[in-house]
């Protein structure tokens, strides 16, 4: 891994440790949040009891597909972001952490929607959630090395 695929030091982070933990503190935050809200969106959606709302959204053409690629998007950015942007290698080539969980958590939801009475499954919008996940963690990682090279900035 070179210096950008991995987390700043535990010496660089000490140093900075004023600026560094209220980023870090903020980044689980917002992820918690914004995962409790994509977590109310399909509870709701589980057992309808947002039908309506649903019902005129499909009125719009795609918006599903693109509710699906951005929901889920946000929540890669969001995740890999409080991650660091943490990379695990796989048969040569380096995953993101949060993407990684982000798509067995994705295929399992969808998956579950086979069993689901007010839902059904779908393999276009598993494909939106994993061209979210992939697209907003590609992101997250030019946001992560932005802020690596702003702390070493400050630092130097």
């Amino acid at each position: 891994m070179t210096r950008t695929d991995q987390p700043l030091q535990l010496e660089t982070i000490m140093a900075d440790q004023t600026s560094w933990r209220p980023r870090l503190t903020l980044a689980w935050a917002l992820t918690l949040l914004f995962g409790l809200i994509c977590a109310a969106i399909i509870i709701s959606a589980n057992f309808g009891a947002a039908r309506p709302v649903f019902f005129a959204l499909r009125q719009v053409p795609f918006v599903d597909k693109i509710a699906h690629f951005v929901l889920v998007g946000i929540l890669s950015l969001l995740l890999n972001s409080a991650l660091d942007a943490v990379t695990v290698r796989i048969g040569g080539q380096f995953i993101l952490k949060g993407n990684l969980f982000l798509v067995v958590l994705a295929t399992v939801e969808e998956m579950s929607n086979l069993i689901q009475p007010n839902r059904g499954f779908s393999l276009a919008d598993l494909l939106c959630n994993y061209l979210g996940i992939f697209a907003f963690g590609w992101l997250s990682l030019w946001v992560v090395q932005k802020g690596r090279r702003r702390a070493e900035a400050t630092l130097a």
